[in-house]
């Protein structure tokens, strides 16, 4: 794996290698933008479903495979010329049939596996979030984005033909408030009490599939008052089949100087939370969540609140 600064140092071969292609192509003007095709962006899969690219992408870089998945090469563009509402990516590439990846707002936060034109697959190229020890303690920088498109280019219409590529998020934006804990006790500090996320959504396949090879702990920006300790997530992609993820979220109390600890929530984050509160019943384009955790004291239970749906857990419920 290596970074995307890394990756820069070799942006120059995969683009000396198109190239080449557009020499072979027979394709000679001195406007390069009139040969091959362009690559049209959007961002439609939202819950107004209107294209709201320009407003949350300000760099794609485009990773283009042959028809037997071998890497060809890679495109970047990055800076006001992707807000602009009229940006096109050029390309120049052989007739042929391709897959086209792209991929929105690239940065230091991730890390891509090794590409070798000619030889590097669909399959094995991979996107991960740079971590440390399985644990993500920052926010992250930009929301990611994901498209994915195969497409036949013909020689016949060279200077012509626009591609769409259709992107959708892969971040989501998660507030747990907790509620009603007792902050205000002298003996109790707020750092007693954690709020952590963990999931298997941090490696992707060049499909946008989540492998689940490691768990990692999202640990959030919080802060408190006498009774309400508020939790700001940055997680990856969480899916409708929750057991992709395997995601969780827990609260829990340990505190060294009394000798106690104990779970005091725990759930399934996407089965028991997000899918059951969706306005849409589709986690890939609702991106923003505020889950609120009313603890009940006395009859030991916890209310959830997500936007207008609710939900009582009982002590039973969280511990058996």
């Amino acid at each position: 794996m290596k970074s995307i600064k890394n990756i820069l140092s070799k942006l120059n071969n995969s683009i000396s290698l198109v190239m080449a292609l557009f020499v072979l192509s027979g394709c000679v003007n001195d406007d390069l933008s009139l040969c091959g095709v362009s690559i049209k962006y959007t961002y439609t899969q939202n819950l107004d479903a209107e294209d709201k690219f320009v407003d949350y992408v300000d760099r794609v870089d485009l990773f283009v495979f042959d028809d037997k998945d071998r890497y060809v090469g890679r495109f970047y563009e990055t800076g006001e010329i992707v807000k602009s509402p009229s940006f096109a990516m050029p390309l120049t590439l052989l007739e042929g049939d391709y897959t086209l990846i792209a991929w929105g707002n690239l940065n230091e936060d991730y890390l891509l596996s090794e590409f070798e034109p000619g030889v590097t697959t669909l399959h094995e190229a991979q996107l991960s979030l740079d971590r440390e020890n399985s644990t993500v303690d920052r926010q992250l920088a930009a929301p990611l984005y994901f498209g994915m498109l195969e497409t036949n280019i013909k020689v016949d219409k060279i200077g012509k033909q626009i591609i769409t590529i259709d992107m959708m998020q892969d971040t989501k934006y998660i507030k747990v408030v907790c509620l009603n804990l007792p902050l205000e006790d002298e003996y109790v500090s707020k750092d007693e009490y954690t709020c952590t996320i963990t999931s298997r959504n941090g490696d992707y396949k060049f499909d946008n599939s989540i492998t689940g090879n490691d768990r990692l702990l999202y640990i959030p920006e919080s802060e408190a008052d006498t009774t309400t300790i508020s939790n700001n997530f940055t997680t990856l992609r969480e899916q409708n089949d929750y057991r992709v993820t395997s995601s969780k979220l827990l609260v829990r109390y340990d505190s060294q100087t009394r000798g106690q600890s104990a779970d005091l929530f725990e759930a399934d984050l996407v089965k028991d939370l997000l899918l059951p509160a969706s306005a849409v019943n589709n986690l890939d384009i609702e991106h923003d969540f505020t889950i609120e955790l009313e603890f009940d004291w006395t009859s030991m239970a916890v209310t959830v609140r997500i936007g207008e749906w609710q939900r009582i857990f009982q002590d039973y419920e969280l511990y058996n």
